[in-house]
């Protein structure tokens, strides 16, 4: 798994990369996110509020936990710039009828934007 999350990044970022040899570049967004330990809601989100982004360029979301990476998602903005991933928090046991957390504690979560360059790059 973690195998398939590392692929997934290094070709987002390999995109990434190149889009910003032109008119763009990458913009990191680093935020924290706690999940508690008695959460009861099924769903979790990540947000942006509308931004300059450059067109055809998705935002990665990359989740880190204990230094290490647990998650990565690729979304496209919406045409003001924002953007949101939904995602599982809590599911169920197909097989107990238990509950199962997917995510609980802290994390760190980076956010990449390709964004327009405007005037001359230093």
């Amino acid at each position: 798994m973690m195998l398939a999350i590392a692929a997934v990044l290094a070709a987002s970022m390999a995109a990434l990369a190149g889009a910003a040899h032109a008119e763009t570049a990458t913009q990191e967004t680093v935020l924290s996110m706690v999940i508690p330990d008695d959460n009861t809601s099924p769903w979790g989100a990540v947000r942006g509020g509308p931004a300059e982004n450059a067109a055809g360029h998705p935002v990665v979301i990359q989740f880190h936990k204990d230094g290490e990476m647990v998650h990565v998602a690729q979304v496209e903005a919406a045409g003001d710039g924002s953007y949101e991933y939904v995602f599982r928090v809590r599911s169920t046991d197909l097989e107990t009828g238990g509950t199962v957390d997917i995510y609980s504690g802290q994390y760190t979560v980076k956010v990449y934007r390709t964004v327009p360059v405007h005037g001359e790059r230093a």
